[in-house]
């Protein structure tokens, strides 16, 4: 059955169950959490729940309240059952009640309280974000994300940004990379900057700006004094301006049609 759960910031972003295991990489099982979006996004009052693929008992742990940054991680340790493997980057939270996750299939929920899921396969409910892998009886858009083993776990595609609530569409199985806070921030929008210094001051008649995003590929729109805005390229001149201070605005557009919030300057 599908599940529906389109989540504009915090997503799954990492599911691992083969820690410990026979060729295991690490030693531990863990669920990753990631804010795509472009604003700080808390975890308070929320949880990670698990289920077995065909399963309808759910494992439940509690997330503290911590506000995750665009771009941050946020790695979760779970069963740490098996001897294989190194131990795991530091973990930003150990389940108080670490669960077993299975290798291969199952089912993996972040729910917006700390109830525990009803007895059914498949919750509908508070559901932020849900990924069913391998031969799960549920996942988003009742499409899977692909099978694992000891040596892969399901990764979320495009750095992580990807979300169409699909989870054969967003995950693929790849080498297990956990990340935590620490990790360096990989932010799904554009970072935008403007050279602080015009050409000429705001008392000349001509201006010129210069910008630029980290983001390759980056479409820009310019606007001065919120006349409206329009395609733009750097460097972006204007002449014939009246004397006093201006605004001069500029935001870019990423190859994810991700728009960063407005830069301004001068």
């Amino acid at each position: 059955r599908p599940v529906a759960a389109l989540s504009p910031d915090i997503v799954i972003s990492q599911v691992y169950g083969g820690g410990g295991n026979a060729s295991a990489p690490y030693k531990a099982d863990y669920v990753e959490l990631f804010n795509r979006g472009s604003s700080p996004a808390s975890l308070n009052g929320w949880s990670v729940q698990y289920a077995a693929s065909t399963g309808d008992v759910w494992s439940k742990t509690d997330l503290p309240n911590i506000a995750l940054q665009p771009g941050q991680y946020f790695l979760i340790q779970q069963s740490t059952n098996g001897t294989n493997g190194v131990i795991l980057p530091t973990p930003d939270l150990v389940a108080s009640t670490p669960v077993s996750m299975a290798a291969g299939a199952g089912k993996v929920a972040l729910v917006s309280n700390q109830a525990g899921l009803p007895l059914v396969m498949c919750p509908s409910a508070d559901i932020i974000d849900f990924v069913g892998y391998g031969a799960a009886n549920c996942s988003e858009a009742n499409s899977d994300a692909p099978a694992l083993d000891n040596t892969t776990a399901a990764l979320r595609n495009d750095e992580s940004c990807a979300e169409t609530d699909n989870n054969t569409a967003d995950f693929a199985a790849a080498a297990p990379i956990p990340r935590n806070t620490a990790t360096a921030l990989n932010s799904c929008f554009p970072d935008t900057s403007i050279d602080s210094n015009p050409t000429d001051p705001s008392s000349s008649a001509d201006a010129s700006f210069t910008f630029s995003s980290t983001d390759v590929g980056s479409t820009f729109e310019c606007q001065l004094d919120g006349t409206g805005w329009v395609g733009c390229t750097s460097p972006q001149p204007y002449t014939g301006l009246a004397d006093g201070s201006h605004t001069f605005e500029v935001k870019a557009t990423n190859t994810r049609g991700n728009t960063d919030p407005t830069q301004a300057s001068w």
